[in-house]
């Protein structure tokens, strides 16, 4: 299988770990500012919205549809169209092909679930001495499919956990 257009994936997922994650400030949802609650606050990209909190800032980056960080929280999306992954020599026939291909280029070890329209899937890993922990969901338009993780500090992953399911709930294309 031709791995190259999937290289990127390995990158967002690696570069997911090292940035924007390694904050070990307080998880409560509230704002750093003042001890405020952080305001929704909707973010666009290439034809997508999402709303996350007035705590993300969007950083850009060439090699992602869009990325956006907070003190304790890496939001990332990527898009990639049919048509390049076609032109690849890569088949898929199901998002559920899509997402075993994702997890298999990047040596994930988990098991999909299914969350409406989409797939997710939950993964650990250690860098440099410091444990991440990841959510990420696939899901596909007419024209591509696109893959959204969030990532935070392993200690923080569980009480930040629903929020990432309602900030992917808000995701559109």
């Amino acid at each position: 299988m031709n791995k190259r257009i999937f290289l990127f994936i390995a990158l967002i997922l690696i570069m997911c770990s090292a940035a924007g994650c390694s904050s070990k400030n307080d998880t409560s949802g509230q704002s750093a500012d003042k001890g405020k609650e952080a305001a929704p606050k909707q973010f666009e990209a290439d034809g997508a919205t999402i709303t996350l909190t007035s705590d993300f800032i969007e950083t850009k980056q060439d090699k992602y549809t869009f990325q956006y960080s907070s003190p304790n929280v890496l939001c990332i999306g990527q898009k990639e169209l049919k048509t390049d992954i076609a032109a690849s020599g890569v088949t898929i026939s199901s998002l559920a092909d899509y997402a075993k291909i994702v997890m298999q280029n990047v040596d994930i070890n988990a098991e999909y679930s299914e969350y409406g329209q989409s797939l997710y899937f939950e993964w650990d890993k250690n860098i440099n001495d410091t444990y991440y922990s990841y959510l990420g969901f696939v899901t596909e338009t007419d024209d591509a499919y696109w893959l959204i993780q969030f990532a935070a500090l392993r200690e923080s992953y569980s009480g930040l956990r629903n929020d990432f399911f309602t900030y992917y709930d808000s995701f559109t294309m």
